[in-house]
């Protein structure tokens, strides 16, 4: 067959003999995809990026995505945890990103349960806050750790959950990058210290933890898109600490990362700092 096909097409007659075989393969493929996408495990698939130690090659151990009976009253059936949970579906749907999603609703009902009863000064709760984090993370670095990590920034510092629960429920390095970010730390003695944000960087900078740097500099772009909830003198207290301890750090951050559009979010976060300093008509 081959050398019939060649006396008329020549060298290429190997190729007409593989386009069956490659259309067959394409086919099979996309059936098998097809077929554990139904049975909802395809986008359950860890993220190559995810493993338990930065630059690891460790597999991930077996997760376990039930939570104890005292998370039993959350869920995620409230306009939050929906809207961000279609985000992520549209981001798989469109450019075939792969992300523990399991993992990832595990985080909002735990995040939901540490923030019980707490409120930002909007007046929503105060849960909604890293799921927004969380959702304009995931528009720089689609990764289940840093998502994750985003969603539960804040559980430590402000309630009375542990980096150990975190690491217990989640992974070490979810529970490292939650550690750096939280601003309440605790000798020896059981004495407490708040951070002050230009601390906080520090230690990230000289621990060269960019995806934690990254959560940080989103946090607060968050923090100055709501600054409405303030008052006027901590909402210029919140800029200065943004122009003086994390926009200088921001270029360094994303181009480790790898993110394209490089200068987005730095620019993102000034115009926000301008406006805010215009409106107090503090000079800048």
């Amino acid at each position: 067959m081959l050398a019939f096909l060649s006396k008329y097409v020549g060298s290429y007659a190997v190729l007409v003999m593989f386009i069956p075989t490659i259309i067959a393969y394409w086919w099979a493929i996309k059936y098998i995809e097809k077929l554990e996408i139904k049975k909802g495990v395809y986008y359950d698939y860890p993220d190559v990026n995810d493993s338990e130690e930065k630059g690891s090659s460790k597999k991930y151990p077996p997760k376990k995505y039930s939570l104890g009976e005292e998370y039993k009253m959350h869920n995620l059936n409230c306009k939050y945890a929906r809207s961000f949970l279609n985000k992520i579906a549209d981001k798989v749907e469109h450019k075939s990103h792969r992300v523990n999603i399991k993992l990832i609703e595990k985080a909002i009902i735990f995040a939901k349960k540490w923030h019980d009863g707490q409120f930002r000064k909007t007046g929503e709760p105060y849960y909604s806050h890293p799921l927004a984090v969380a959702s304009m993370v995931m528009g720089y670095k689609f990764s289940t750790n840093i998502i994750v990590a985003a969603i539960l920034h804040d559980v430590v510092e402000d309630g009375a959950c542990t980096v150990e629960l975190i690491s217990k429920e989640f992974n070490s390095r979810i529970a490292e990058i939650v550690q750096r970010l939280t601003r309440i730390k605790h000798d020896e003695n059981h004495n407490e210290t708040k951070l002050s944000i230009e601390e906080i960087m520090n230690d990230l900078i000289k621990a060269d933890d960019t995806e934690a740097m990254l959560v940080k500099a989103i946090d607060r772009l968050h923090n100055l898109k709501t600054v409405h909830g303030m008052q006027a003198n901590k909402q210029r207290k919140t800029v200065i600490e943004t122009l003086k301890s994390i926009i200088q750090h921001i270029a360094y951050t994303v181009d480790n990362l790898n993110i394209a559009n490089k200068l987005k979010l730095e620019e993102e976060m000034y115009q926000h700092c301008k406006n805010i300093l215009k409106v107090s008509n503090v000079e800048y």
